[in-house]
């Protein structure tokens, strides 16, 4: 990090307000309606992802911070990726990690459930790329609540993500289009060139109402703050050399005054097709890969919603849904105890339904009760490729595919939930008391492991390693004659599991005045065992690999399904806090503790271990914004958490990505005219879990700055945008840990300094 950038942004915020003083806002412009709003009394903002049910967010004695629009609208033309905006604006949630997938990018330490339209994006095989898989184009607002929650079922230890799609408009026919082109500054504008081209359609006739969205972004080349290329990340996979679509169409139908139905389909995919790929053992991007099926990631979910604001005296809400998900990976390359070249796809299926009643009890007590149901069926399997034309060709061709393989076993997995919430009111004080008993049946099918299906198509090149070893006198001659010649894999038979779990919630808030609020919260939230990674490291105690451990570095001790813990891992969340909003000011403090007893470890081995170990999170989260009458808002954030594990009776440092490094942000924003300015600045600072386990290394803390600017005249608004201002040269959170974990083709550099142009034009 330059120990001169924070001065280099406060200089430049100096001259940035200072240019703008004196000016004054049109009150055409949204965010000055906003903002004049705030200068009397603002507009309470209405929540429904915290109950499921609409709400105050005055009355919600929990942590929830809304994004409308407007907010999201200054970051689309510095990315399309949420995760991006979610680093920038939410004090509780860690470093965006600049690629396809969001693992890492916590709440609090722990993992978010990501929904769409309050359909959660959760599955038992779960690969983390929620957020990158919906266009910010098609988002009205995301609403964020901080802390393990259950009221949506598994997923949310750490919070929830709730976006919400945007719906048509009200006048008979209105649109919208958007083109967009943005370059690296430290390459040719040809090479890193991204264009987009997004187009809607809404509108209302009579009872019906419609809405039509179509988007494509093509991505080019990513250049570090260094000036170098960015090569492809294997792991996890990036998003450079990219091509992505994404679609939404709705139908409403208003039945009477009180009852509509909606049906609502979004869909996306994005596939990389590009020439590069990383040097052998570095991160240095080279051209010539030779690689027909690429990374790939595709989503749809089709959503029917029934509303009915009075159904025998209470209202009622019905969702049913279906849902499907595909991602491909990179090619992922083993090279010890044997070289192995892999690529795996993930599929998942699922069908379900919400139910949800609200009623009142009498003028203060208001109860939420509803069932939940879910069928998913989950697949991955995966294709090696000859590692001889991959080493005679510098790393650049996979060729000859194997056969697909199992890589975990397919899991269907149903789920069926009751839930009960009551809230009530007395005078300024309010309660919310609720509980969730969910139960979950998984059928196993059969299925051979990973490692047997290795073992089996590698069996010739380990046969002759293992009687070279015995040449050489490395092994014993007694360990050669246990080795035998051929190997036949060993499937593990059909399994069942079954369980349920039950959580709990309380929380109290009061009004000092209407301003002003405490709150605390108790919050009981779990996930699921996830089932298809960890059987994908099964040995059997039929398995011909519990006698090849003299010469393998491999766990090939025999095992069985209890050994593997499938079930909750159930997190708790206390909290308490302050807020207000009192004029031009609003302001927030929060401090909470998180426990659970379980831990995911991933071992040096690349298997993955769920333990009996404890764990704890606790820390606070500060945030502050002013709005000046001259129209000038300055806000900051800053956020700290301390995750530790408990390990033989004493707590060790959880690692970077399974807690939440310190950050702090601070923006500034300006209207003028029908100008408006937003200069934003993030810094995630060191965190150091050296020596306390697998994958664990010292990050180093960087920081960025980025800048947006809009100006809204006859023919349509013009929007321009600086990401990484300062061409920082740095490697997100992410990819220092994972470049201790997969290696050194994993720790790529973030990007350096792009400039962004994006013209809409509303009719």
């Amino acid at each position: 990090m330059r120990p001169y950038s924070f001065i280099t942004w406060c200089f430049t915020v100096f001259i940035f307000t200072s240019l703008a003083q004196g000016q004054e806002i049109k009150s055409e412009f949204p965010e000055t309606k906003k903002t004049t709003e705030s200068n009397t009394e603002s507009t309470e903002k209405i929540v429904v992802t915290a109950s499921r049910t609409s709400e105050n967010l005055s009355d919600i004695p929990l942590t929830v911070q809304v994004i409308d629009k407007e907010e999201l609208r200054q970051f689309s033309a510095l990315s399309k990726d949420l995760g991006f905006v979610l680093e920038k604006l939410v004090p509780g949630i860690s470093a965006n990690t600049n690629s396809l997938s969001n693992f890492s990018q916590n709440i609090r330490g722990r993992k978010a459930l990501v929904l769409i339209n309050g359909i959660p994006q959760y599955e038992n095989r779960q690969i983390s790329r929620q957020l990158s898989t919906i266009s910010l184009n098609e988002i009205e607002r995301v609403e964020i609540v901080s802390g393990a929650s259950s009221i949506y079922g598994a997923g949310a230890t750490g919070g929830l993500i709730n976006v919400i799609t945007k719906s048509q408009g009200e006048s008979s026919l209105g649109g919208s289009t958007r083109i967009g082109l943005s370059a690296s500054t430290n390459a040719s504008a040809s090479d890193s060139l991204t264009s987009e081209l997004n187009q809607n359609l809404s509108g209302q006739m009579g009872s019906f109402g419609y809405g039509l969205k179509l988007g494509a972004q093509q991505r080019g080349l990513f250049y570090s703050g260094a000036g170098e290329q960015i090569a492809p990340e294997p792991a996890q996979v990036s998003r450079d050399d990219t091509k992505s679509f994404n679609g939404q169409i709705q139908i409403s139908y208003d039945i009477d005054n009180s009852q509509n139905i909606n049906l609502v389909h979004n869909q996306f995919y994005e596939e990389q097709e590009t020439n590069f790929t990383n040097e052998r053992g570095t991160s240095e991007a080279i051209p010539g890969l030779q690689l027909e099926d690429q990374a790939l990631s595709q989503r749809r979910q089709s959503l029917i919603a029934y509303n009915n604001e009075d159904f025998f005296g209470q209202e009622l809400n019905v969702q049913v849904f279906e849902r499907y998900r595909k991602y491909r990976f990179f090619p992922f390359i083993l090279e010890q105890p044997f070289f192995l070249i892999n690529q795996s796809t993930s599929e998942s299926q699922i069908f379900g339904s919400k139910v949800i009643g609200t009623s009142s009890l009498n003028d203060n007590l208001e109860i939420s009760y509803g069932f939940d149901l879910e069928r998913e069926q989950g697949r991955q399997q995966a294709v090696n490729y000859d590692p001889g034309s991959f080493v005679q060709s510098g790393g650049l061709q996979f060729s000859n595919p194997t056969e697909a393989f199992d890589y975990g076993p397919d899991v269907l997995t149903e789920r069926s939930a009751l839930f009960s919430q009551l809230r009530g009111t007395y005078g300024n004080f309010s309660f919310r008391a609720g509980a969730r008993v969910e139960w979950v049946d998984q059928k196993i099918e059969r299925f051979t492991p990973l490692l047997e299906n290795v073992l089996a198509q590698n069996w010739g090149q380990i046969l002759g390693m293992v009687q070279g070893m015995a040449a050489a006198n490395q092994i014993p001659p007694h360990v050669l004659a246990m080795i035998p010649q051929s190997y036949a894999p060993s499937a593990i038979e059909n399994q069942n599991v079954s369980f349920n779990e039950t959580s709990y919630n309380l929380g109290a808030l009061y009004k000092i005045n209407k301003h002003h609020q405490i709150f605390t919260n108790y919050s009981e939230g779990y996930e699921l065992a996830d089932t298809s990674r960890l059987l994908r490291d099964f040995i059997g105690s039929n398995s011909q690999i519990t006698r090849l451990g003299a010469f393998l570095p491999l766990n090939t001790d025999p095992k069985t399904l209890n050994d593997f813990q499938i079930g909750a891992i159930k997190v708790r969340n206390t909290e308490v806090g302050y807020r207000n909003s009192f004029r031009n000011l609003s302001s927030q403090l929060v401090t909470y503790f998180n426990t659970s007893d379980k831990l995911y470890q991933f071992n040096d081995d690349f298997t993955v271990s769920l333990l009996d170990q404890d764990q704890r999170n606790y820390g606070f989260e500060a945030s502050l914004q002013y709005l000046f009458p001259s129209q000038l808002a300055l806000g900051s954030s800053y956020s700290k958490t301390w995750g530790e594990f408990k390990d033989q009776g004493d707590w060790r440092r959880l690692t970077s990505v399974e807690t939440n490094p310190e950050k702090w942000t601070a923006f500034v924003g300006k209207g003028f005219g029908n100008f408006y300015s937003r200069l934003q600045y993030v810094r995630i600072f060191d965190y150091d879990s050296t020596g306390t386990g697998s994958g664990q290394t010292a990050i180093e803390g960087y920081e960025t700055t980025d800048l947006s600017l809009s100006y809204i005249s006859s023919v349509g608004l013009f929007s321009l945008g600086v990401t990484n201002l300062f061409n920082e040269d740095y490697k997100t959170v992410f990819h220092q840990w994972a470049e201790s974990v997969y290696g050194p083709s994993s720790g790529i550099s973030a990007n350096g300094r792009r400039y962004s142009f994006v013209y809409e034009f509303r009719y």
